[in-house]
C-alpha cells in the first residue's frame, strides 16, 4: 500500500486494485440511481470536485469519482447541497477533526465481486452544485 497526505489527512491506498474497481465500476452506486436528485447530481456540467480532490483521487488510482451514493440535503446559499461518498480500497493511517471540510474520510463496508477481504474506506465530499433539471427543486 502507499501513503498518501491529503488536507491533514493520512490513508493507505491500494492503486493497482483501485485501477481495477476504477474501469470495472460501471452500471451500480448512485449513477443507477433515479431519483430526481442523482439525476440531477449527476446533470450538472463539467467538474464538481475541487481540484484537489480529483488530484488526490488520481493519487489513489481512481482516475474518475465513482459515487457509490450521493444524498441530497435542500437548498444552500446559492444551489442544492450534495454529500458525495467515494470509495477506495485502502485505509485511514491518521485521521484529523472535520467540521465544514472540502472532504474527509470513513471506513466503509462495499461488497466488491473478486475483492473480498479487501480494506475499503471513503472520501466524504459535501458539495453545492446548481439545480440544472428543468423541473424546480422538490419541495415536500
Amino acid at each position: 500500500m502507499a501513503e498518501i497526505s491529503f488536507n491533514g489527512w493520512v490513508v493507505d491506498s491500494e492503486y493497482e486494485v483501485n485501477r481495477r474497481f476504477d474501469r470495472e465500476s460501471v452500471g451500480f452506486g448512485a449513477e443507477s440511481c433515479d431519483c430526481i436528485y442523482c439525476r440531477n447530481f449527476f446533470a450538472v456540467e463539467g467538474a464538481v470536485y475541487p481540484n484537489e480532490v480529483l488530484e488526490f483521487l488520481e493519487k489513489l488510482g481512481v482516475s474518475r469519482p465513482f459515487e457509490a451514493e450521493v444524498v441530497c440535503y435542500g437548498p444552500e446559499n446559492e444551489g442544492t447541497l450534495y454529500h458525495a461518498w467515494i470509495p477506495f480500497f485502502g485505509a485511514i493511517k491518521r485521521s484529523r477533526e472535520c467540521s465544514n471540510e472540502m472532504a474527509y474520510f470513513e471506513e466503509f463496508k462495499l461488497h466488491v465481486p473478486g475483492m473480498t477481504g479487501k480494506q475499503v474506506a471513503q472520501l466524504t465530499c459535501p458539495l453545492v452544485l446548481p439545480w440544472v433539471l428543468w423541473r424546480e427543486y422538490p419541495v415536500e
